[in-house]
């Protein structure tokens, strides 16, 4: 069998599942047959929508050339189809933990929230980290959108994955208490995340209450026994963090960050840009954070002075960064010399101001405009 199908309004689980009129009704049913029939893959019948409790829980290895697919699919040409997942409580919309998957890709899925019971992880792929490897390898999210609602304690939390890519997605107004984080890419050796869209991650900005300085909207840490060898953000947009934008970190030099690049960025609002941890000197290597914009960081959770870029023990420069709003205070790049000497190289262009983000509700289309404006200013 090449494709499974599904259907949520038109399908049935006692069917096949190989064709759109033998589709299957449920993800659970439509994944038990590809995994079975060892097919291609699943395709998801644009509009679909599947309840609290139904999701991707089984998945099968594909291919360096041929990667097992689950995607939502149109029947309308040159269309890119959509389907959702509703999630609540201890549902989750994807929950793998197998080891020694390989080339998977999930495409054109929105999960959401019902604004019943909170939930943790609206998407979770864990596969050996909590025993100190990496189980897979290979995985894609394209076009995955997450709704928290406030409800959600993490977006995303995708651990002991390498050759991680998430791309032209988004996470919004995620929040459930300590520790809440857009996404957490945990023990991920080698991550790009590229086009994606963080905004009021970490906290809900309409109760100040749930302000926590440990909540972000994007977190890659090393873990015990996993370094990170290549991670890149790219591309994106970090709107009114509770904390930080994006933070890389290391605990220890026996778990490097050897090469972390973050690039063509707009931060907006939050307390800090970029973050880049090291508990021990020399153990986060190479850093490059260019072409980025802040715009009104320090708005974040204590609406203290902001910082663009922190780093502690990274060797690395910053380069072409640009600041926009800024608030009494602000500091373009904090470095901590005592964990190791500073970036060889490091500055910020003068403030040019490029105005409020997101005004005419184009999201992340704005940042091409936004950069480009940017750039332009020092040409």
């Amino acid at each position: 069998m090449s494709w499974v199908y599904v259907d949520s309004e038109r399908g049935s689980d006692t069917a096949t599942g190989e064709s759109w009129s033998k589709s299957a009704r449920t993800l659970g049913r439509a994944m038990e047959i590809a995994v079975a029939a060892r097919a291609s893959g699943v395709k998801i019948r644009h509009g679909s929508v599947f309840g609290p409790g139904d999701g991707i829980y089984r998945l099968r290895s594909g291919t360096p050339g041929r990667p097992f697919r689950v995607m939502a699919v149109s029947r309308i040409p040159f269309r890119k189809g959509s389907a959702t997942i509703l999630i609540e409580g201890s549902h989750r919309a994807i929950d793998i933990g197998a080891i020694g998957l390989m080339d998977v890709h999930i495409e054109g899925l929105t999960v959401e929230h019902t604004g019943g019971d909170p939930s943790s992880d609206a998407i979770r792929i864990i596969c050996g980290a909590n025993e100190g490897i990496v189980g897979a390898s290979g995985i894609t999210l394209a076009r995955v959108h997450v709704r928290g609602k406030h409800k959600t304690r993490l977006g995303m939390n995708i651990q002991g994955v390498d050759g991680l890519r998430v791309v032209n997605g988004s996470i919004h107004d995620i929040w459930n208490g300590h520790r809440s984080q857009g996404a957490f890419i945990g023990g991920c050796p080698e991550v790009l995340v590229r086009r994606v869209e963080f905004l009021r991650c970490g906290w809900d900005p309409s109760n100040p209450e749930t302000a926590d300085a440990q909540n972000q909207s994007l977190y890659i840490r090393a873990l015990p026994g996993i370094g990170l060898d290549d991670i890149e953000v790219a591309g994106c947009w970090f709107g009114d963090s509770s904390s930080w934008g994006v933070g890389i970190s290391t605990d220890s030099a026996t778990t490097p960050v050897r090469l972390s690049v973050v690039r063509s960025c707009v931060f907006s609002g939050g307390g800090k840009g970029v973050v880049l941890g090291a508990a021990e000197p020399g153990s986060h290597g190479t850093v490059s954070v260019r072409d980025c914009v802040f715009d009104a960081v320090g708005h974040g959770h204590d609406g203290s002075p902001g910082i663009g870029i922190l780093a502690e023990g990274a060797f690395g420069f910053a380069t072409r960064n640009y600041v926009g709003e800024v608030r009494s205070g602000f500091r373009p790049l904090l470095y901590d010399g005592e964990l190791g000497k500073p970036p060889s190289q490091g500055y910020f262009a003068a403030p040019y101001k490029v105005g409020p983000l997101g005004t005419k509700g184009k999201g992340i289309e704005s940042l091409r405009s936004v950069l480009r404006r940017a750039r332009k200013a020092v040409s």
